[in-house]
């Protein structure tokens, strides 16, 4: 079952079960706004982590400023850049352009070359499903480009995914930026391939998202409509010190 057929049953279950909350990152804005609105005429207040959906009215949102996420990683993309040639703004998803937050993260990364951008770089946006038999030849024809300078995966999963092409295929002039600590992404990281990671700290949108439902529900305490997480940059050299803080 597809992503977005998945998400409409799912949500069924959920409004059929009559919880007293919920807690959800709407990926798909096409289908998440009618079951939103189910949920407000069935009095259920529901929180956003990861995807802001303002049209949506949650509860709270938690996570952080996609737009200004996409501008961070031109900034990492740009530093030390003197040549000019190819950027790619890689969508690793079922269907990005219904994806309010990826789409965010590619205006931001456009809006920063857009009024920084020297040397001139020319961006292109690929938007491929890893589930497809193709996909390994798609991103082998984007890596072939000899002007190529950096990618930018605007998933947490596909970081990897490209990374092991790059390593694979030796391409180590290539920058890489991505999203969040996964396990393979650490160890791309650890290995050079990947450049710099963009930590969302998922696991603390959901803690802080359960709490403010917790703090609305049983103490009737406003929660806040914003709960923007700061934009940590993780890199190899101090990967080790943020793990052992335990702030992730």
């Amino acid at each position: 079952m597809g992503g977005k057929e998945s998400f409409k049953k799912k949500a069924q279950e959920v409004l059929s079960a009559q919880p007293d909350g919920v807690l959800t990152a709407p990926i798909y804005y096409d289908e998440a706004l009618p079951v939103f609105n189910l949920f407000k005429n069935h009095s259920i207040p529901y929180v956003l982590f990861n995807t802001n959906i303002p049209a949506a009215h949650p509860l709270s949102f938690i996570g952080q400023d996609s737009f200004q996420s996409g501008k961070v990683a031109a900034g990492l993309m740009h530093f030390g850049q003197h040549l000019s040639g190819t950027l790619a703004v890689l969508h690793l998803d079922e269907d990005s352009h219904n994806s309010i937050h990826l789409l965010e993260k590619e205006r931001g990364f456009r809006d920063y070359f857009n009024n920084n951008g020297h040397p001139a770089f020319e961006i292109n946006e690929f938007n491929f499903n890893p589930e497809d038999a193709d996909f390994p030849g798609h991103l082998q024809h984007l890596l072939s480009d000899p002007k190529l300078r950096g990618i930018f995966v605007s998933t947490s999963r596909g970081t990897s995914l490209v990374a092991s092409c790059l390593e694979k295929q030796g391409k180590k002039d290539i920058r890489l930026i991505g999203y969040d600590m996964l396990t393979e992404n650490l160890k791309y990281l650890r290995s050079g391939t990947i450049d710099f990671l963009i930590n969302q700290n998922p696991k603390r949108q959901a803690f802080l998202g359960i709490s403010h439902l917790v703090n609305h529900l049983m103490f009737k305490e406003k929660a806040p409509d914003l709960d923007l997480f700061p934009l940590e940059v993780i890199t190899r050299q101090n990967l080790d010190s943020y793990l052992s803080s335990g702030i992730h």
